[in-house]
């Protein structure tokens, strides 16, 4: 038994109470039966032989197919050459190969297969218990000795790539994996997202789990130790840690367990009016932000909880704490200075007699507060940049991995990665993907698929899970679903005589064409409403673009006017102003008029060339934008992306 076998078994031990006995050794037979039978002599195991008799008989299948009867006649005439109008070039080619024996077609020792029986045999060669399921270069290793029919290798290539058992049992070498997309965020508490972790070990005040939740802008942390996850104790943990200690939130972000889509946790985002936006099934990057914290805070338990490991609730306060009150390098400061505008007092300040930060001591509250909103307002943009450029930098290296060559489109069938496993059952016997689903809807990043399955249920879900699923056309399964054939219970029929008797083929393959055929249609009717959306949503964001571009060149043309008519008199001020509300449309004026102002502010100047060094040009439009944000900038200014700009962005 693994360690982690043991350790989860230890778990579950832990929620129950049990007591140890010993039981001796001559009473203990139930684990071994066969290592302690002591009274029996010898044990006769009786085995029944069973035979396995075709009643295929190839005669008679081969004059079923009028081909194979035409090259019968046309040997035995000895005609040739042989003409396409009697049999196809393919069996010309074929001549000196063919010949008959017993009335039977063969083709160097093959048996000639008549088209109706082409399934039978690869069905006997791949499906049974026998053949194994195995991959088409050895079902075609296995049959081309035996057997032959024209375009062989093609059919039992598309035969095995289509088989139901072997696309959702077996492990796939492909893995797909999109581009990372960022969140953006703008302001703190715009974005919380909320996870769970757990359960661990009972501690003795009765708690199993933890509660995170984290603000996407500032990152700042809250958190909570619980004894259950229902959707009452999510919602109270919401309601009283964050909106009454920080307001309300705009968006609340988590996975799809049941207590965050439980009605009652419904009602209250409606309630404060938060969106309730979930990540796709099984895709943990959706929630990275959380998700990332919860890995950083198990190592903090870990390192200070007890042998016991029952007295971890008692430390989360104080991780909580520590990670608040660190420096974070996403954006550059510690999320509580990032959240009220001024660094805390650690306890470590204390206990080294160093309490107050420098420049903190004030007696006047208005003053006080009067320079909180100014850091408030200057920390917010440099969050901003700071994030903006870790995320950047977060993007290259995730993106360094990414395999999305494998494209989707709407009404394609697909599978998708299984990562669940039900209780009690062997991840070795559980299916590595399940499906067929169709896909019938794709959204604009091309990241989150809905898909529809075979009985009209919907789900959303990520690229990373998706995979090619191969429809076998016209074939029915002839074992049923669940069972599996024993050689003691094989019949001694062939495959074909269990189709004719178990299914009418006619019927079957009828129904589900006309089925598939309404399907294709409703998706197509989908398709063509999705795609008169997406081109209307075009136009307009077209006209929206445009009008910013306009609006953008137009404070351009205003500011050039300004600045080429700057004297060294009164002037400064308004310079001064203009650079600190926009300074990246005042550089690009001044680069226009050819004329830097002289002034005596030193500080302007510094700032000037600083904020230079930030930007590039385009030589496109001519036009300026900051290397950090420059697409965003640069797409207003300028119609067209070039070369240049998207490699500095």
């Amino acid at each position: 038994m693994s360690d982690g076998s043991l350790g989860r078994l230890f778990h579950y031990l832990a929620e129950v109470d049990y007591s140890l006995r010993h039981i001796a050794g001559n009473e203990n037979f139930l684990p071994d039966f066969l290592s302690r039978v002591a009274s029996v002599d010898c044990i006769q195991l009786q085995t029944d032989l069973t035979e396995f008799n075709s009643v295929i008989d190839w005669v008679t299948e081969q004059n079923k197919d009028a081909e194979i009867v035409c090259i019968k006649q046309l040997l035995s005439k000895g005609e040739q050459p042989w003409s396409e109008e009697q049999v196809s070039s393919r069996w010309s080619r074929e001549r000196k190969r063919l010949y008959v024996f017993n009335d039977i077609l063969y083709n160097e020792n093959r048996i000639v297969v008549p088209s109706h029986m082409i399934k039978t045999v690869l069905f006997q060669h791949h499906d049974t218990v026998f053949a194994g399921h195995r991959g088409a270069e050895t079902t075609l290793e296995s049959l081309k000795t035996r057997f032959y029919w024209n375009f062989m290798p093609a059919d039992v290539t598309a035969y095995c790539s289509s088989c139901e058992k072997c696309q959702i049992f077996n492990y796939s070498q492909l893995i797909n994996r999109a581009p990372l997309k960022s969140i953006v965020t703008v302001r703190p508490w715009q974005i919380v997202g909320l996870d769970y972790m757990g359960p661990f070990k009972r501690t003795t005040r009765g708690n199993i789990y933890v509660i995170i939740g984290v603000d996407h802008f500032t990152k700042f942390v809250t958190g909570a130790a619980t004894a259950t996850f229902s959707a009452e104790v999510t919602a109270d943990f919401l309601f009283r840690e964050i909106v009454c200690k920080f307001g309300m939130l705009e968006k609340l972000l988590s996975d799809q367990g049941s207590n965050f889509e439980a009605q009652t946790f419904k009602n209250l985002c409606a309630l404060i009016g938060t969106d309730k936006i979930r990540t796709t099934t099984y895709h943990a990057p959706g929630n990275g932000i959380t998700e990332r914290v919860n890995k950083n805070v198990k190592p903090y338990l870990a390192k200070f909880v007890n042998t016991n490991h029952d007295d971890w609730d008692q430390f989360m306060p104080l991780v909580i704490n520590a990670y608040n009150n660190y420096f974070h390098s996403t954006i550059g400061m510690t999320p509580y200075e990032a959240l009220f505008g001024r660094p805390s007092v650690k306890v470590a300040d204390v206990i080294l007699n160093n309490q107050l930060p420098s420049g903190t001591v004030t007696n006047d509250i208005s003053e006080f507060v009067l320079r909180l909103r100014r850091a408030s307002e200057n920390l917010n943009k440099i969050i901003s940049e700071n994030t903006a450029a870790a995320k950047i930098q977060q993007k290259e290296s995730y993106d360094r991995f990414v395999q999305n060559k494998t494209q989707f489109r709407i009404g394609d069938s697909v599978k998708i990665t299984n990562f669940s496993k039900p209780i009690g059952s062997v991840s070795a016997f559980v299916p590595k993907f399940l499906g067929p689903y169709t896909i019938s809807s794709i959204d604009e990043n091309q990241l989150v698929f809905t898909l529809e399955s075979p009985s009209l249920a919907t789900q959303k879900v990520h690229y990373n899970r998706l995979s090619h699923y191969q429809i076998r056309p016209g074939v029915v399964s002839v074992i049923p679903e669940g069972s599996m054939p024993f050689i003691a219970s094989l019949p001694d029929v062939s495959i074909q005589s269990q189709i004719e008797d178990e299914f009418d083929l006619d019927e079957v393959l009828n129904s589900a064409t006309e089925k598939n055929a309404k399907r294709v249609q409703k998706l197509r009717e989908k398709q063509i409403r999705l795609e008169a959306e997406k081109a209307a949503a075009a136009v307009a964001k077209a006209i929206r673009d445009e009008e910013h571009r306009r609006a953008y060149q137009q404070r351009i043309e205003d500011t050039i006017g300004r600045v080429a008519g700057f004297q060294v008199t009164n002037e400064v001020v308004n310079l001064e102003e203009l650079f600190l509300e926009t300074p990246v449309v005042a550089i690009q004026a001044v680069a226009a008029t050819g004329q830097i102002p002289i002034v005596d502010n030193t500080q302007l100047v510094q700032r000037y060339n600083e904020k230079s060094k930030e930007l590039a040009l385009c030589t496109g439009c001519g036009l300026w934008f900051e290397k950090k944000t420059g697409m965003r900038i640069h797409l207003m200014a300028c119609k067209g992306a070039l070369p240049e700009a998207e490699a500095i962005d």
